[in-house]
């Protein structure tokens, strides 16, 4: 689990998130088990975080799955942090949780994390 687990990082309150405080949290070559993130979401919410953003890492630039359009356009900033702190590889999957509070910002965007990898054990 380690090995596909990477760095995290603090992100700022944007367009992007859904609370005051974020963590972002790298999942090495998980893209492919993603649907539409709402189960990235849901993880997080159960443990009290405001939500979770899920982003796929794919032909050099991050996407939000099943959005057609380039929601990150809008947020160049966040855009830039992400992939220079956090260094995705093709079908990487980053995801943000978000909340009210730091530690639970963290705690979401783990739960968001082991969600995704236990989903891929099925």
């Amino acid at each position: 689990m380690r090995s596909q687990i990477g760095k995290e990082v603090e992100v700022p309150e944007s367009s992007l998130t859904v609370g005051p405080f974020n963590t972002a949290i790298l999942v090495r070559n998980m893209a492919h088990i993603v649907r539409h993130g709402v189960e990235q979401r849901d993880a997080a919410i159960r443990v009290s975080a405001s939500g979770a953003t899920t982003l796929i890492f794919r032909n050099k630039r991050l996407i939000m799955p099943g959005v057609g359009e380039d929601i990150l356009r809008e947020v160049p900033t966040i855009q830039d942090l992400l992939v220079s702190s956090l260094k995705p590889g093709e079908n990487d999957v980053i995801i943000i949780g978000s909340a009210n509070d730091k530690q639970t910002a963290e705690l979401g965007a783990k739960m968001a994390a082991f969600k995704l990898l236990k989903s891929k054990e099925r």
